[in-house]
């Protein structure tokens, strides 16, 4: 994510080997820690935004 901010949620679940929800899983505990943004771009694609590391 720090290499590709925008990258979507389907292609870090490919890169990781495990589902596109199983990766918004994890995202939605890393934003709520503070770890990340997110931000949805377009309906159904959400896209991980801005910074890795707590702020």
């Amino acid at each position: 994510m720090h290499q590709n901010p925008m990258i979507s949620q389907q292609e870090l679940a490919q890169l990781c080997g495990i589902t596109r929800s199983g990766v918004a899983a994890h995202i939605s505990k890393l934003i709520h820690k503070g770890y990340v943004q997110g931000k949805r771009i377009r309906a159904r694609s959400a896209r991980i935004h801005g910074y890795c590391g707590r702020h």
